[in-house]
C-alpha cells in the first residue's frame, strides 16, 4: 500500500473515531449532566424570590397537577399558577429517569399550547406572553418550565442550574428575648386603673355570616359535556368554552352575573 492510500486510510479511521466520540458525547441522551444536583424545593423558592410575574404564583397541590398536564407518577415536584386573568406559571419537577423527563416534556410543551390557545380567545397579551416569553429546560431527569415576561428569568434558572447560585439554607431559629438589665423592672404593687372600661360582653347572637350557609345548586344550570375538565388559574376550561370558578356567596353571584 503506498503512502497515500495510508494517509487516505488513517484520515477515514480518524473521521470515524471523532464521529463515534460525537455521537456518544451527543446522540446518547441528548442533553449535558447538571453541575450541582437540582433540589426541586430549592430551586422553587428560588423562583418565586427572583423572577418577576405579573401575578401572585399559587401552589398546585401535587394530588392535582394531573388535572393540568399529564406527567409520570414517579416525581419530585411543584407547580404553580397565577389567577385566571394572567399565564404567569412555573414548575420544577425530577423524575426517575431521562426517559420520563422527555415524555414530561412534551406534555409541558402541549400544555403551554394550550394555555396560549385558551388566553387568545379572550386575553390575547397574554396568549403572546407564553408563545414568546415562556421557555422549557430539560437536564438529565430534570425539567423546568416558566411562563413570565422576566427577560432574566432564563438566565437565572440556567445560572442556578449551573451552580452558580448559593442555594439558601432555612433559617436559623429564632433565640428567645432575654430581660435587658437597664430595663427597670415592672411594680408589682401598683394598682390597676380602675377607670379603666371592663371588656365588652361577645354577641353571640350575631347574625351568621352568608357564606356559612348552604347554597343552592338546584337553581344553576348543569354542564353536561364529554370534554375532561381543565382549570388555568382560577378559570375552568371544559372544551373550547372558559368559566370563571368563583366563591361568591348567593347575592354576590346573582349581582355578578347580572353585570356580565
Amino acid at each position: 500500500m503506498g503512502k497515500k492510500s495510508r494517509k487516505i486510510l488513517n484520515f477515514i479511521i480518524t473521521t470515524v473515531i471523532c464521529l463515534s466520540v460525537a455521537f456518544c458525547v451527543t446522540g446518547c441522551g441528548g442533553e449535558t449532566e447538571n453541575k450541582v444536583s437540582m433540589d426541586p424545593e430549592a430551586l422553587a423558592n428560588y423562583i418565586l424570590n427572583n423572577v418577576q410575574f405579573d401575578a401572585d404564583m399559587q401552589q398546585v397541590r401535587n394530588d392535582s397537577i394531573g388535572t393540568f398536564v399529564e406527567l409520570p407518577e414517579d416525581r419530585t415536584g411543584y407547580m404553580f399558577l397565577g389567577d385566571g386573568s394572567h399565564s404567569d406559571g412555573f414548575g420544577v419537577f425530577t423524575f426517575s429517569s431521562n426517559g420520563d423527563a422527555k415524555t414530561a416534556e412534551k406534555s409541558i410543551k402541549s400544555y403551554l399550547k394550550e394555555v396560549e390557545d385558551s388566553f387568545s380567545r379572550y386575553i390575547p397579551e397574554e396568549a403572546d406572553k407564553v408563545k414568546n416569553h415562556s421557555f422549557v429546560i430539560r437536564n438529565g431527569a430534570d425539567l423546568i418550565y416558566v411562563i413570565s415576561k422576566d427577560e432574566n428569568a432564563e438566565d437565572l434558572v440556567k445560572k442556578f442550574l449551573n451552580g452558580e447560585v448559593v442555594q439558601e439554607t432555612s433559617a436559623p431559629e429564632e433565640t428567645p428575648d432575654t430581660e435587658d438589665p437597664a430595663e427597670e423592672p415592672a411594680d408589682e404593687d401598683e394598682p390597676e386603673d380602675e377607670d379603666e372600661p371592663a371588656d365588652e360582653p361577645v354577641d353571640e347572637t350575631e347574625e351568621e355570616d352568608e357564606t356559612s350557609t348552604d347554597i343552592d345548586l338546584s337553581k344553576y344550570p348543569t354542564i353536561e359535556t364529554k370534554s375532561k375538565l381543565k382549570y388555568n388559574g382560577y378559570v375552568g376550561m371544559i372544551g373550547k368554552s372558559a368559566y370563571e370558578i368563583f366563591d361568591y356567596v348567593d347575592s354576590a353571584a346573582e349581582n355578578y352575573a347580572k353585570v356580565v
